[in-house]
């Protein structure tokens, strides 16, 4: 079978390349093909012609990007079939009738963010079949972001009727079940992040080497630094400090330096989900802080998943992963299920 996924334009956020990397590869393992649709936010060509050749110019404004995310965008390049660009839903439908596209699966990540998603139309909502049911519509783990529902009375009628097209829906966030229940009259299942299908062995193919010699602890951070600091100066002492954050400007570490900083790391400091997905896969004890600009619902909501709820409570506590690694794997069966009755 030909499997569409539709997913964030990856480039720039680790968590964001890694998940859609372990979903195509649990599709790839089923036997079959996966190919990400490179949705992009429409413009005149006449523009995209323009910064193409300022780009290739290498004018900072319009280079920058490419320059700062350039062994992330590697990654993506060497791992994922892809779509040609679609600029508007007609291009994505033009692709999806012209690699003859089975299934769709939207998600995972954030693609029900309504200030993401509808700069895109309703594409994210199902908004691309050709006709008489073609192709069919999934998602996995999809993420509304918000602990309450964004729609307008407007925007919900048309996604109600978008979703009940769909043949299942899961989603990432426990409280996500809720608000489709209450405003589009839609049964979802609750489902883990697709990084968590795969164990560490997956996840070394792609890991480099150990980077730091020294004990160290390594802070991942998206929000505001000054909230987890007092927690770095607790360890700052004893141990190296390896800092990252997606705001940097400057060049980002590849896919596997990211992933070996947790994997050799003493410790974990980290407001991102991504970030504690990968301690946990990695089997690393983990800080978890709250990022005021958005996501620890989603962090909330996957301790509760993997009942370790008390990581809320008491962040520094050690998680004992024999117990964590027989509920994964009960989740993991679940997950496998959901995607077995999808493409089924």
């Amino acid at each position: 079978m030909r499997i569409g996924i539709l997913t964030h334009p990856l480039g720039h956020n680790y968590g964001g390349i890694l998940q859609a990397y372990a979903l195509k590869s649990e599709l790839e393992h089923k036997g079959h093909q996966a190919i990400l649709i490179d949705r992009r936010e429409e413009e005149p060509k006449y523009k995209l012609v323009i910064k193409r050749i300022l780009r290739v110019l290498r004018i900072p404004k319009f280079y920058s990007y490419y320059k700062t995310n350039k062994q992330l965008l590697s990654f993506v390049r060497k791992n994922f079939k892809k779509t040609r660009p679609a600029y508007n839903n007609n291009d994505v439908k033009k692709e999806i009738n012209r690699l003859k596209l089975d299934l769709i699966i939207i998600g995972s990540d954030q693609v029900w963010r309504s200030d993401f998603c509808l700069k895109y139309g309703y594409d994210y909502w199902g908004d691309i079949q050709i006709g008489n049911g073609y192709p069919r519509l999934c998602s996995y783990a999809a993420s509304l972001a918000h602990e309450e529902w964004t729609y307008s009375k407007e925007q919900t009628e048309r996604i109600k009727t978008l979703a009940g097209k769909f043949c299942e829906i899961s989603v990432r966030e426990k409280n996500a079940i809720k608000q489709l229940k209450d405003n589009i009259g839609i049964e979802a299942k609750w489902l883990i992040d697709p990084t968590l299908l795969h164990n560490s062995c997956f996840y070394d193919k792609i890991t480099a080497g150990r980077i730091v010699e020294k004990p160290y602890i390594f802070v991942y951070w998206l929000g505001e630094r000054s909230l987890i600091l007092p927690t770095i100066k607790q360890y700052s002492e004893k141990y190296e400090i390896v800092e990252l954050n997606l705001r940097d400007l400057n060049k980002k570490e590849s896919i596997g330096e990211w992933l070996s900083y947790i994997k050799y790391a003493d410790k974990i400091i980290t407001d991102s989900f991504h970030g504690i997905v990968f301690s946990i896969i990695f089997k690393k004890q983990f800080i978890a802080h709250k990022n005021l600009s958005g996501g620890y619902s989603r962090i909330s909501s996957l301790f509760d998943q993997l009942d370790i709820k008390e990581k809320l409570e008491k962040p520094e506590i050690d998680l004992d992963y024999d117990v964590l690694e027989l509920r994964i794997r009960n989740l993991q069966k679940e997950a496998d299920n959901y995607l077995n009755k999808c493409i089924n």
